[in-house]
């Protein structure tokens, strides 16, 4: 793969290696895993050319006019401790996440921001922003935290945001995450669509196919719901399979107190977890319902903080990924065809195997997804 920024290429090898004069270097023999780094490069003359593998360069949305976002594999055990900071990576000064590795000798020009992410949970979690300042993602072991960053406009969604939720989910499954839990920062996870915003068809192509997007990932998602999620935040919580709200949570979709509408997607899905009753009450009394009326409902699964959250987020990474996979397809409405792909895949799969050793040995079953 050749990444070209501002006429300098770096050249990253199948094996999860960077080498030449502006790539990283390090060992030459590759890890057991390819682990992603993340940065936003901006060529020094124009727009960068990104040339390569597609499972090596993720193109994601929120970078900004001139800039890109890459995932580049990197190796190597040393790391960058907790607390923001800054190092020097080739010629540039570079903000590193709060957490975060970095992998071999990094000497890599032109970047003007880095962040890295990792598999390997001795490496800790790992900050990627998507965009900056709108978004931060982690890595908690096999669990990936994103967490809405607008506390000043109670996290409310915006083209950017939605856009940058839809990359960032994507990549941290891509990178292997196995769960993702998605909470907002403050004391709101999300008051909804940002009324500052435009609202054209852009906008509602980039809130909708980031709300969809999230119901078609192989992975199970948990919403920590720390406040009130209201209009696009009841529906971001819809999105994903699993809610834990904490004693602030509220749940309403007040179009009918707007003059706007939400999808057939939002009100079916609604009415299938919390009954017709409540969906009744949200959509055509246009309520608002505290964390109590969402737990007698089902529209809250769990009471509990961001910490409850990934407690329970853990528990689910441990299970056999294949069969998480193929379960949400079906309660997602798959086809039946990929229904049927999914069945099959699980019953081939090492991890079933895996698992009937596991009983005869009498141990805890260590699933790999394959």
């Amino acid at each position: 793969m050749v990444l070209e920024v501002g006429g300098e290429s770096a050249q990253a090898g199948v094996g999860g290696r960077a080498v030449g004069d502006h790539g990283v270097a390090g060992d030459r023999e590759p890890p057991a895993q390819a682990l992603p780094l993340v940065g936003e490069v901006a060529g020094a003359a124009g727009q960068p050319r990104l040339a390569g593998r597609r499972d090596r360069v993720e193109r994601l949305a929120g970078a900004g006019e001139g800039a890109e976002h890459l995932a580049l594999p990197v190796v190597g055990p040393d790391r960058v401790g907790r607390g923001e900071r800054a190092v020097e990576v080739g010629e540039r000064e570079v903000e590193s996440g709060r957490h975060g590795c970095l992998r071999g000798e990094d000497r890599i020009s032109s970047v003007v921001h880095l962040t890295y992410a990792s598999q390997d949970p001795a490496c800790g979690a790992a900050r990627n922003p998507y965009p900056r300042g709108m978004l931060d993602t982690r890595r908690d072991g096999p669990v990936s935290v994103l967490t809405l960053q607008r506390p000043e406009r109670r996290n409310a969604l915006n083209l950017e945001l939605a856009r940058a939720i839809d990359a960032a989910a994507r990549a941290e499954v891509d990178a292997g995450a196995r769960v993702l839990v998605v909470t907002g920062e403050g004391s709101s996870f999300c008051s909804g669509a940002d009324l500052t915003g435009v609202y054209g068809e852009e906008f509602l192509d980039a809130l909708y196919g980031m709300l969809h997007g999230l119901t078609r990932l192989p992975v199970p998602l948990v919403a920590a719901v720390n406040g009130p999620a209201i209009g696009a935040g009841t529906q971001l919580a819809l999105a994903c399979d699993l809610r834990v709200a904490d004693e602030t949570a509220l749940f309403g979709v007040p179009t009918a107190r707007n003059g706007m509408a939400v999808d057939a997607w939002t009100m079916r899905t609604l009415q299938t977890i919390a009954g017709g009753g409540l969906a009744r009450r949200l959509m055509l009394a246009a309520e608002t319902v505290d964390r109590d009326v969402a737990l007698h409902a089902g529209l809250a699964d769990r009471p509990g903080t961001l910490d409850d959250a990934l407690a329970w987020a853990h528990e689910i990474a441990a299970l056999a990924p294949l069969t998480l996979a193929h379960n949400k397809l079906v309660l997602n409405g798959g086809s039946d065809e990929d229904i049927a792909r999914t069945f099959d895949a699980c019953w081939a799969s090492e991890d079933v195997r895996e698992a009937a050793a596991a009983r005869t040995e009498k141990r805890a079953p260590v699933f790999r997804g394959r």
